[in-house]
């Protein structure tokens, strides 16, 4: 579904990485509210985008070095 967007494989690489590490769906922050609370979904969340957009930045980052 992303090709269309005509990124480079690396960049594709990344987005998908990116995403998949993230929540995919609003039934799912639903869900989490229900059973932990607004607070803990928070910070759950904060994790999730941390950790994603952090794997994320280092494939960006390897592949950067690895194409100079």
């Amino acid at each position: 579904m992303l090709v269309p967007l005509g990124l480079s494989p690396q960049q594709l690489v990344v987005a998908v990485v990116t995403l998949a590490m993230t929540f995919p769906c609003i039934a799912t922050f639903i869900v989490l509210w229900r059973e932990l609370g607004g607070r803990r979904l928070a910070a759950s969340m904060g994790i999730m985008f941390f950790t994603a957009f952090a794997a994320g930045g280092m494939l960006h980052a390897i592949f950067s070095l690895a194409g100079r």
